[in-house]
């Protein structure tokens, strides 16, 4: 543009025509921006995939390499912390399953306990 904002500014301009001066700038800017995005988005002729092309692969390679060891690592964690509390549970409802079988009379006094004591709880609101 070869008026510059700062130079219209000292002069006696009206608002309106410095706001579309300003916003006449501001689509400028903004279309350079774009050009400039979508030179770096050029796609790859060869492959026909719109990817944009980068000369440095092997670096790319090698960071795409250690985030899916990382995915990886973090679904074999995931794996083995969802089957060992799979097996606490398991093992929890066996134990429980053995004490209820031991002692059947205990076991309903105390469920017996828990639900009149929840239906007090309940009755108070």
């Amino acid at each position: 543009m070869a008026l510059s904002l700062q130079s219209l500014q000292g002069e006696d301009w009206s608002s309106t025509a410095m706001q579309r001066l300003e916003a006449r700038h501001r689509q400028e800017a903004k279309d350079k921006k774009m050009a400039s995005v979508q030179e770096m988005k050029k796609t790859d002729m060869s492959t026909g995939t719109s990817r944009p092309i980068q000369q440095d692969t092997p670096q790319k390679d090698g960071l795409s390499a250690q985030m899916q060891d990382i995915g990886t690592q973090v679904k074999e964690t995931v794996t083995e912390y969802y089957e060992q509390g799979r097996e606490n549970l398991q093992d929890l409802n066996q134990t429980m399953e053995a004490q209820i079988r031991a002692r059947p009379i205990q076991a309903l006094l105390v469920a017996g306990g828990i639900g009149v004591l929840l239906g007090l709880l309940w009755l108070r609101r």
